[in-house]
Protein backbone atom coordinates (compact mmCIF):
# COMPACT_ATOMS: atom_id res chain seq x y z
CA UNK A 1 0.00 0.00 0.00
CA UNK A 2 1.06 3.58 -0.75
CA UNK A 3 -0.24 6.83 0.40
CA UNK A 4 -0.63 9.43 -2.42
CA UNK A 5 -0.89 13.44 -1.51
CA UNK A 6 -3.24 13.83 -4.68
CA UNK A 7 -4.40 17.16 -6.62
CA UNK A 8 -8.02 16.87 -7.28
CA UNK A 9 -8.75 18.83 -10.13
CA UNK A 10 -12.81 19.05 -10.05
CA UNK A 11 -12.17 20.41 -6.41
CA UNK A 12 -9.10 22.12 -6.29
CA UNK A 13 -7.88 20.65 -3.09
CA UNK A 14 -5.33 18.55 -2.19
CA UNK A 15 -6.47 15.04 -0.61
CA UNK A 16 -4.88 12.23 0.63
CA UNK A 17 -5.51 8.71 0.14
CA UNK A 18 -4.18 5.30 0.57
CA UNK A 19 -4.34 3.08 -2.31
CA UNK A 20 -3.33 -0.59 -3.15
CA UNK A 21 -1.75 -0.12 -6.93
CA UNK A 22 -2.78 -2.20 -9.31
CA UNK A 23 -0.80 -0.78 -12.59
CA UNK A 24 -0.71 1.86 -14.69
CA UNK A 25 -1.99 3.09 -18.23
CA UNK A 26 -1.43 5.67 -20.59
CA UNK A 27 -4.04 7.28 -22.75
CA UNK A 28 -4.09 10.08 -24.53
CA UNK A 29 0.05 10.81 -23.30
CA UNK A 30 -1.01 10.98 -19.91
CA UNK A 31 -0.29 8.39 -17.51
CA UNK A 32 -2.71 6.98 -14.94
CA UNK A 33 -2.27 4.53 -11.61
CA UNK A 34 -5.42 2.30 -11.29
CA UNK A 35 -5.76 1.28 -8.05
CA UNK A 36 -7.92 0.64 -4.91
CA UNK A 37 -8.24 3.52 -3.09
CA UNK A 38 -9.46 2.41 0.49
CA UNK A 39 -11.11 6.24 1.77
CA UNK A 40 -13.55 5.60 -1.03
CA UNK A 41 -13.58 1.73 -0.82
CA UNK A 42 -13.18 1.18 -5.06
CA UNK A 43 -11.13 1.33 -7.77
CA UNK A 44 -10.61 4.98 -8.71
CA UNK A 45 -8.24 6.58 -11.15
CA UNK A 46 -5.30 8.72 -10.31
CA UNK A 47 -3.84 10.66 -13.24
CA UNK A 48 0.31 10.48 -12.09
CA UNK A 49 0.94 14.06 -12.50
CA UNK A 50 -1.54 15.08 -10.52
CA UNK A 51 0.28 13.05 -7.67
CA UNK A 52 2.52 15.39 -5.76
CA UNK A 53 3.70 13.11 -2.86
CA UNK A 54 3.98 8.82 -2.56
CA UNK A 55 4.54 7.42 1.21
CA UNK A 56 5.20 3.47 0.63
CA UNK A 57 3.88 1.78 3.10
CA UNK A 58 6.53 -1.24 3.76
CA UNK A 59 4.73 -2.68 6.32
CA UNK A 60 0.97 -2.92 4.34
CA UNK A 61 1.14 -5.18 1.84
CA UNK A 62 -2.02 -6.39 0.50
CA UNK A 63 -2.95 -9.18 -2.16
CA UNK A 64 -3.63 -8.67 -5.91
CA UNK A 65 -6.87 -9.63 -6.66
CA UNK A 66 -6.61 -12.89 -8.56
CA UNK A 67 -9.49 -12.18 -10.81
CA UNK A 68 -8.58 -8.36 -11.80
CA UNK A 69 -7.37 -7.71 -15.06
CA UNK A 70 -6.26 -4.29 -15.62
CA UNK A 71 -6.93 -4.78 -19.80
CA UNK A 72 -9.97 -6.01 -19.49
CA UNK A 73 -11.38 -3.39 -16.69
CA UNK A 74 -10.29 -0.46 -18.85
CA UNK A 75 -11.94 -2.24 -22.28
CA UNK A 76 -15.30 -0.73 -22.29
CA UNK A 77 -14.03 2.92 -21.18
CA UNK A 78 -13.74 5.24 -23.54
CA UNK A 79 -11.22 7.30 -21.40
CA UNK A 80 -10.07 6.43 -18.12
CA UNK A 81 -13.07 6.55 -16.61
CA UNK A 82 -14.65 3.16 -15.64
CA UNK A 83 -17.98 3.95 -13.76
CA UNK A 84 -19.06 0.64 -13.86
CA UNK A 85 -22.37 1.82 -16.03
CA UNK A 86 -22.20 1.21 -19.89
CA UNK A 87 -24.23 2.72 -22.42
CA UNK A 88 -24.72 2.34 -25.90
CA UNK A 89 -24.07 5.50 -27.55
CA UNK A 90 -25.29 6.05 -31.40
CA UNK A 91 -24.06 8.77 -33.34
CA UNK A 92 -25.16 10.08 -37.04
CA UNK A 93 -21.91 11.65 -39.07
CA UNK A 94 -22.56 13.49 -41.80
CA UNK A 95 -21.17 12.70 -45.47
CA UNK A 96 -18.35 14.78 -45.35
CA UNK A 97 -16.81 13.01 -42.48
CA UNK A 98 -18.16 9.63 -43.10
CA UNK A 99 -14.90 8.31 -45.01
CA UNK A 100 -12.24 9.26 -42.13
CA UNK A 101 -14.82 7.97 -39.28
CA UNK A 102 -15.06 4.48 -41.65
CA UNK A 103 -11.48 3.99 -41.71
CA UNK A 104 -10.34 4.61 -38.67
CA UNK A 105 -10.93 2.45 -35.11
CA UNK A 106 -11.95 4.66 -32.08
CA UNK A 107 -13.08 2.05 -29.45
CA UNK A 108 -12.87 -1.55 -29.61
CA UNK A 109 -16.95 -1.81 -29.22
CA UNK A 110 -17.09 0.28 -32.14
CA UNK A 111 -20.22 -0.86 -35.07
CA UNK A 112 -20.99 0.74 -37.99
CA UNK A 113 -24.79 0.02 -37.97
CA UNK A 114 -25.21 1.53 -41.05
CA UNK A 115 -24.91 3.90 -44.12
CA UNK A 116 -27.56 6.15 -45.09
CA UNK A 117 -28.58 6.85 -48.87
CA UNK A 118 -27.74 10.33 -48.15
CA UNK A 119 -24.23 9.15 -47.61
CA UNK A 120 -24.42 9.69 -43.45
CA UNK A 121 -23.23 7.02 -41.49
CA UNK A 122 -24.53 5.57 -38.01
CA UNK A 123 -22.45 3.97 -35.77
CA UNK A 124 -22.53 2.92 -32.12
CA UNK A 125 -20.63 1.94 -29.29
CA UNK A 126 -20.71 0.40 -25.85
CA UNK A 127 -18.47 2.38 -23.38
CA UNK A 128 -18.88 3.69 -19.34
CA UNK A 129 -17.37 6.46 -18.19
CA UNK A 130 -19.88 8.67 -21.33
CA UNK A 131 -18.74 12.16 -19.73
CA UNK A 132 -15.78 11.47 -21.51
CA UNK A 133 -17.00 11.09 -25.16
CA UNK A 134 -18.44 14.68 -24.52
CA UNK A 135 -15.38 15.98 -25.80
CA UNK A 136 -14.58 13.64 -28.78
CA UNK A 137 -18.29 14.47 -30.01
CA UNK A 138 -17.52 18.07 -29.68
CA UNK A 139 -14.46 18.14 -31.81
CA UNK A 140 -16.66 16.68 -34.70
CA UNK A 141 -18.54 19.97 -34.20
CA UNK A 142 -22.08 19.55 -36.54
CA UNK A 143 -20.88 16.91 -38.74
CA UNK A 144 -22.09 14.82 -35.96
CA UNK A 145 -25.44 14.18 -34.03
CA UNK A 146 -26.03 12.25 -30.94
CA UNK A 147 -28.89 10.06 -31.46
CA UNK A 148 -28.80 8.00 -27.97
CA UNK A 149 -28.60 7.84 -25.02
CA UNK A 150 -31.20 10.28 -24.75
CA UNK A 151 -29.39 11.97 -21.62
CA UNK A 152 -26.19 11.95 -23.70
CA UNK A 153 -28.14 13.93 -26.39
CA UNK A 154 -29.94 16.39 -23.86
CA UNK A 155 -25.95 16.88 -22.28
CA UNK A 156 -24.99 18.12 -25.85
CA UNK A 157 -28.11 20.38 -26.37
CA UNK A 158 -27.40 22.29 -23.39
CA UNK A 159 -23.52 22.57 -24.39
CA UNK A 160 -24.39 23.69 -27.46
CA UNK A 161 -27.00 26.14 -26.06
CA UNK A 162 -24.30 27.41 -23.59
CA UNK A 163 -21.69 28.09 -26.57
CA UNK A 164 -24.21 29.87 -28.80
CA UNK A 165 -24.85 32.46 -25.62
CA UNK A 166 -21.16 32.63 -25.26
CA UNK A 167 -20.82 33.78 -28.64
CA UNK A 168 -23.79 35.77 -28.90
CA UNK A 169 -23.98 39.52 -29.66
Amino acid sequence: RVKLLYFAAHSRQDTERVVEPYGLICKRHNWYLVARCLTRKAIRVFRVDQITHIIPYSSERFDYPPDFSLKDYMSRSWGVINDGEVSKVRLKFRPEVVHRVKNLVYHPSQLIESELGDGSLIMSFEVCGITEIKTWIVQWGDMVEVLEPERLRNDMREAAHRLLALYQV
